[in-house]
């Protein structure tokens, strides 16, 4: 990235960032953290960025106008709901690293953990504080309708709208349940494991 355009960006957030690495919970939460926090002051700088009479290059505006375009009602409360998934991760994550944390109990906190994720399907939470970030940006703070791609028919046969509209609002609320889902079961898996092992081998449940 440019000097100048990553030193616009970060002094508006005012975080250093440790290395991001896809197995620490902390690096990701803080980077998801950092944006939901200062989303509205990098909406601001990259507004600024989009246009060449500021004295940013082409290039930059050009980058600029995409990130924009991106920010939206949609990836405001994605955005929201990873915020919370992540702590909620972070906070199991950091307790099964105890030294003394027995298997009973890594198996109780990945429960819970699922008990807590299974909450977080009701997006509707998400969906007030992603509408005021966005009003604070002036931001549609709305899902929209967008038509679905056409489908080749047969040979001889003239392709058909494959229907109409889609509601973008069903796309999120599908993309919550499918995250939801696939978090549930596979701290569940984790979780079934550990109980077992904790049957299976009562000498093993204190760690030394």
């Amino acid at each position: 990235m440019c000097t100048l355009r990553r030193e616009a960006l970060l002094d508006c957030i005012k975080t250093t960032f440790k290395r991001h690495c896809d197995i620490r919970w902390s690096s990701m939460r803080q980077a998801v953290a950092t944006l939901q926090k200062n989303l509205p002051s990098v909406h601001k700088v990259l507004q600024h960025m989009s246009d060449t009479a500021n004295n940013w290059t082409t290039d930059t505006a050009s980058r600029a106008m995409i990130l924009l375009r991106r920010i939206d009602y949609k990836f405001v409360c994605l955005l929201e709901m990873w915020s919370e998934v992540l702590v909620k991760l972070e906070y199991t994550n950091k307790s099964l690293q105890g030294k003394r944390a027995a298997l009973e109990v890594a198996s109780s906190l990945l429960s819970g953990l699922a008990n807590n994720i299974e909450h977080l399907h009701d997006e509707g939470v998400h969906k007030y504080a992603a509408k005021n970030v966005c009003d604070s940006m002036f931001i549609k703070s709305k899902f929209t309708l967008k038509r679905l791609r056409k489908v080749k028919g047969m040979a001889g046969e003239m392709a058909e709208d494959e229907a109409h509209l889609i509601c973008t609002e069903k796309s999120f609320a599908l993309e919550c349940f499918k995250l939801n889902d696939r978090l549930k079961s596979e701290i569940k898996i984790r979780s079934d494991i550990y109980h077992t092992f904790s049957s299976e081998f009562p000498v093993r449940k204190g760690l030394k």
